[in-house]
């Protein structure tokens, strides 16, 4: 697990962090089957605030195995689409979900959600077809549930000075010149970037009105990545003092490496400690898995957009640069980019990544009609162009 880090989920297939035995059979919550757990049990008020949380290690059985969409179709309405005897359950868990999602909107930081695809393979092993995945009330449940767990472990383990938490420092420093000097163009104050409180009120500040919403996106591309911290630090991304993880540890070994910390403060259980060299090599394999999903994802998706030159689709602007901007399409995720020429007049705002160009202008999130224009496959690249230019 340690050499591993983590399970890899690529396009058509997993590299497990453990063999199958344990992850798919003894230690996996299959139906009917007594199982080892790490339990927590989590108080919270009406608002949705978590006013106590206790972890035990204990053994549970799973009565039914259940489906995000047969959870969803009972949720909204479907009452014979699960177990008479998990239904109360799960409606109030869906109480739980709703109040929990609503604090921490008001409280923390919470990004939009990303849409997630599906994809069909054939034979050989490449793309035939690609499904928007939807998105229920059954995902939000789980969310909701897994966040809940998770901070309340950091906040145990931040106590101890143990675990592996996930740390997000902000914004990259070599960009914070560039931050400062755009909230001073918009006349919007701050206190420390790099402080939690003062970095979610700037936050929850450009929230409030839809011209200054429209930052967000960009700042959001000025800030470092998370990664694993023998530290207790804030995870700025979030807006939470401390984050952790562990809800996965079959396929996560920061999960497993919690829970070994978690049984050490609950039973006085034997526990190694990491040092900084392992938890360097935890963060490079994890980025190499990450590194891993990305090429092959491109290279599958290159292949499949062969198929789709010439066709017209929707999608939204993920990035701007000054030579021209990144699309996503909404239906597939496939990302391309549409590239203006050298001559072409061109109005750069690297601060608001916004660019103008032949009297139109693109921001981050702004909905585009794009054609394929074409495919590159050595490189791995799609070049979109614009069907309707939006007016600057």
């Amino acid at each position: 697990a340690l050499a591993q880090a983590a399970s890899a989920y690529l396009i058509g297939g997993a590299v497990p962090m453990l063999p199958a035995s344990i992850s798919h059979h003894c230690f996996s919550l299959e139906e009917g089957k007594v199982r080892p757990a790490l339990v927590c049990h989590i108080d919270i008020d009406t608002s949705g605030e978590v006013q106590d949380a206790r972890f035990e290690f204990a053994t549970v059985q799973s009565r039914h195995k259940l489906s995000y969409e047969n959870v969803g179709l009972f949720l909204n309405g479907e009452t014979d689409a699960v177990p008479e005897d998990c239904r109360s359950m799960l409606e109030g868990l869906k109480d739980f979900a709703d109040v929990r999602r609503a604090y921490r909107e008001a409280n923390f930081l919470v990004p939009s959600d990303q849409d997630d695809y599906d994809y069909q393979l054939d034979d050989a092993g490449h793309i035939a077809a690609i499904t928007l995945r939807p998105r229920s009330v059954a995902h939000q449940i789980v969310e909701e549930a897994m966040l809940a767990t998770n901070l309340s472990a950091a906040k145990v383990l931040a106590q101890h000075n143990l675990g592996l938490c996930a740390a997000h420092s902000g914004f990259r420093d070599e960009r914070l010149g560039e931050v400062k000097a755009l909230l001073k163009e918009e006349n919007i104050t701050h206190g420390d970037l790099q402080n939690l409180e003062d970095h979610v009120q700037l936050f929850k500040t450009l929230e409030q009105n839809t011209d200054s919403a429209k930052l967000i996106a960009p700042l959001r591309r000025m800030m470092e990545g998370s990664e694993l911290s023998l530290e207790t630090q804030p995870h700025l991304g979030m807006g939470v003092s401390a984050y952790t993880t562990i809800t996965s540890p079959i396929r996560r070994f920061a999960d497993l490496y919690n829970h070994w910390a978690l049984g050490k403060i609950l039973t006085g259980a034997a526990f190694t400690p990491l040092n900084e060299q392992l938890r360097l090599q935890i963060n490079e394999r994890l980025q190499t898995n990450r590194q891993a999903d990305r090429e092959l994802s491109l290279w599958l998706l290159t292949l499949f957009t062969e198929s789709l030159v010439g066709t017209q689709a929707k999608g939204k602007v993920r990035i701007v640069t000054q030579h021209g901007f990144g699309v996503r399409l909404d239906d597939n995720g496939i990302e391309g980019f549409v590239l203006f020429p050298k001559d072409v007049e061109k109005e750069f705002d690297a601060k608001r990544m916004t660019l103008k160009a032949k009297g139109c202008a693109y921001e981050i999130g702004q909905s585009v009609d794009v054609t394929v224009v074409s495919v590159d496959k050595d490189k791995r690249r799609v070049a979109f162009d614009v069907v309707t230019p939006p007016e600057a």
